[in-house]
């Protein structure tokens, strides 16, 4: 990789002073039409130097121009990457990495900031910790609504709260989006936050982010690339949302823990189940199991057989 990105510089400066060159040439052999003459000297000549000038020109304004302009765009496969204390994942190099302490009241944290106030914060909490992630997304989103009411002077502040399924380091995860709408004299501004809870043998992990969501285009590509690059040693969803979640041991006397419900989100148009790590929905199959129906605490199933049952929370799909 090295001796490739050497040899384009190499190239490159010898094109630029072939370029230069030429259109010193150029200039030269227009110079001279007055001691030789014009014929067949004067038209190859002020070709020349009309093409080379424009390269030039073009060399010196529009390439800084376009650096300067669209530099996420040629650094866009630029990657970072994070490695500490058994915390893993990409970022682009125009995000920077805020790491806080434990200060006895708040737990340490890792902050990755980007453009336009966008973030994905990592908090760590003990084991022990009982709050859940409804709880803290909460009071989480409690908070940002006050913070974008204290620094948008003059404005109100909407927002909601819903239940979702991600993935986080290939994991998926039942979770909630909030959204955040702000009203002022001259604009209406929206931002859309996501909160989710992993577990290791150390900590609960929650994982929140914010993005406004005019600059979606710009900033969601790089949350998505640490979500799905983060790597915690012994991650695993934490069994703490208020509509699922159940325990992957939890059950009719054992069975495949990947086989288990894990999480239901019901919503009369599209409510969907966690089985294992596969998110489901009405009409699916999974393991030869067709997926009839969803209710808000039960799942309807048809076994390769053709025997319906109904499962709940932490059964085992078999």
């Amino acid at each position: 990789m090295e001796g490739n990105r050497i040899g384009r510089i190499i190239l490159g400066s010898i094109s630029t002073l072939l370029l230069i060159a030429g259109f010193i040439f150029g200039i030269t052999a227009l110079l001279a039409t007055k001691r030789h003459g014009r014929a067949g000297i004067l038209g190859k000549a002020l070709a020349g130097t009309l093409i080379n000038g424009f390269f030039v020109l073009g060399m010196f304004t529009l390439v800084p121009w376009v650096m300067t302009h669209h530099t996420d765009r040629l650094t866009i496969h630029r990657m970072n990457t994070f490695n500490k204390d058994g915390v893993e994942f990409l970022y682009y190099p125009a995000w920077e990495i805020k790491e806080t302490p434990a200060d006895g009241t708040n737990a340490p944290l890792i902050a990755i900031n980007g453009p336009y106030d966008s973030a994905v914060v990592l908090e760590f909490f003990p084991p022990s910790n009982e709050e859940t992630l409804e709880q803290d997304a909460n009071q989480m989103a409690f908070e940002k609504k006050a913070f974008f009411e204290q620094q948008v002077k003059d404005s109100s502040v909407d927002s909601t709260m819903e239940s979702v399924v991600g993935k986080v380091g290939g994991i998926a995860c039942a979770g909630f989006q909030s959204y955040f709408t702000v009203y002022t004299a001259n604009a209406v501004l929206s931002y859309s936050s996501y909160y989710f809870m992993l577990s290791d043998s150390k900590h609960k992990i929650l994982i929140s982010t914010v993005a406004a969501n005019d600059h979606g285009k710009v900033v969601n590509p790089g949350i998505k690339l640490i979500l799905d690059s983060l790597r915690i040693e012994g991650m695993a969803p934490a069994d703490q949302v208020s509509q699922g979640m159940a325990d992957a041991n939890a059950g009719n006397g054992g069975g495949p823990a990947s086989l288990n419900v894990k999480m239901i989100v019901y919503k009369p148009k599209d409510a969907c189940a966690l089985i294992g790590n596969k998110t489901v929905m009405a009409g699916d199959v999974i393991e030869g199991f067709k997926i009839i129906a969803i209710d808000k605490d039960s799942i309807t199933v048809q076994s390769p057989a053709g025997v319906e049952k109904e499962l709940r929370l932490g059964d085992v799909l078999k």
